[in-house]
């Protein structure tokens, strides 16, 4: 499931990414959770030949809400990881639904999973601009 030697350099993951048919919500969970072959990195931080995580992929691809979240949470993406307006409307509409879920204690930093971790570093990282912060957590 780690292979990305295809001529699009995507995973499954990233295949999952960019289908809204019922099974992506069924296999992301799993997929996401994967590594790469050399066992060092989650394969969703792996980027295709376009330089597009499984996450950016999800918003250009307009996917199922559930999986742009889930996804998220595991490999935030920013505003400039997207060109259109809508898509970076879209990636602000998550970033304020991960902001409210972290400080409505709907999810407990201190349970989170290796790769839960993993987003909530960087997505603490990617806004590391006071005024961001301010503007997230409305």
């Amino acid at each position: 499931i780690t292979d990305t030697k295809n001529y699009l350099g995507m995973s499954p993951l990233h295949f999952a990414a960019c289908n809204n048919g019922n099974y992506a919500i069924e296999f992301i969970p799993f997929l996401s959770k994967a590594k790469t072959s050399g066992g060092g990195k989650f394969l969703l931080t792996t980027k295709n030949k376009d330089s597009k995580t499984p996450t950016v992929l999800s918003v250009l691809y307009n996917t199922n809400v559930e999986v742009q979240r889930h996804l998220f949470k595991l490999q935030p993406c920013d505003t400039s990881s997207v060109d259109k307006e809508r898509h970076q409307q879209r990636v602000r509409d998550i970033e304020g639904w991960y902001a409210n879920a972290i400080t409505s204690k709907a999810m407990q930093v201190s349970d989170f999973s290796p790769a839960e971790n993993h987003g909530w570093v960087g997505f603490a990282s990617s806004i590391a601009d006071k005024d961001r912060i301010e503007e997230i957590c409305k």
